[in-house]
């Protein structure tokens, strides 16, 4: 989830707001533990790589999403002059690791256990994943092309982190991350940020959270889920949130600093937003160096 090394967890739906940390990311401990990247690092360190799986199994609620992820990506490469796919979060690397293109992918993650998983699954001349530090993004990828004898300068990349993943890393460095895919990108590269929708949220609720108490504990939803706001915390600490597209809006100008215009499905260029299966997809231009 962060990144390589302070990224951002797996691109799947547990990666939401999830904290299941003891007492969450933001319980405000004391220990080296608070900071930031370290309490993500611990929220990961006792999760296994495998228990996601189930995520974008064939009878998953987010499989369509999965699918639908991996086709609006593969459009983007068709439709852009890109050198290089960079996934922030990339988790199981069931997003990354199915795209179809010759053009070079990275997957990069902070959980070892999630880049040893992927790497066996899915790692081809082409296809490599990497645990790395997503606040320090633009800095991995320039070490990264020295390795590979590339002129930094002149690659055009498509950066991506998919399926709510941006939420589940803490707030403190959630900016930074989304600032440093766009530096990462470079001059004519692109971003894209995806959430799970708001308006789907009791499907959620029953098709994946209840049936997967090993995931995210069992609960009562009365008790634990508030379906005005979208939110599920359970005892266990874990906890997510599905955004609505105004919320997103919201989030991209306020926070990213993107201003952002809805548009018709498919709609890759600019800064555009819209919304396909189960989740919301927002485009977004990167930044000069």
């Amino acid at each position: 989830m962060p990144p390589v090394a302070g990224e951002m967890a797996a691109s799947e739906p547990v990666n939401d707001v999830a904290k299941r940390v003891k007492g969450g990311v933001d319980d405000g401990r004391d220990s080296a533990m608070s900071s930031p990247l370290s309490a993500l690092e611990e929220l990961w360190a006792d999760t296994p790589s495998s228990a996601w799986e189930v995520a974008s199994s064939d009878d998953s609620i987010f499989r369509g999403l999965y699918n639908a992820t991996i086709e609006e990506m593969t459009k983007a490469i068709k439709l852009g002059d890109y050198t290089a796919v960079i996934e922030v979060g990339s988790g199981t690397g069931d997003v990354i690791g199915s795209v179809k293109t010759a053009l070079p992918r990275y997957g990069v993650d902070i959980n070892p256990a999630f880049v040893a998983r992927s790497t066996a699954k899915f790692a081809t001349e082409g296809m490599s994943f990497h645990e790395g530090d997503a606040t320090k993004l633009q800095q991995w990828w320039a070490d990264q092309c020295a390795k590979e004898g590339k002129d930094v300068a002149e690659q055009r990349v498509l950066v991506v982190c998919t399926n709510n993943t941006i939420n589940i890393v803490p707030k403190e460095i959630r900016a930074t991350i989304v600032e440093q895919m766009r530096l990462t990108a470079g001059p004519s590269g692109k971003c894209l940020l995806t959430f799970w929708n708001g308006t789907f949220f009791p499907h959620g609720i029953m098709g994946f959270y209840k049936k997967h108490p090993e995931l995210c504990g069992a609960f009562d939803i009365f008790v634990h889920a508030d379906y005005e706001k979208r939110t599920l915390n359970t005892d266990t600490g874990y906890s997510t949130l599905w955004n609505i597209v105004p919320e997103v809006q919201s989030l991209m100008r306020d926070t990213y600093k993107v201003e952002s215009s809805r548009a018709a499905q498919g709609t890759i260029a600019g800064n555009s937003i819209y919304e396909k299966d189960i989740g919301i997809f927002s485009w977004f231009e990167p930044l000069s160096a």
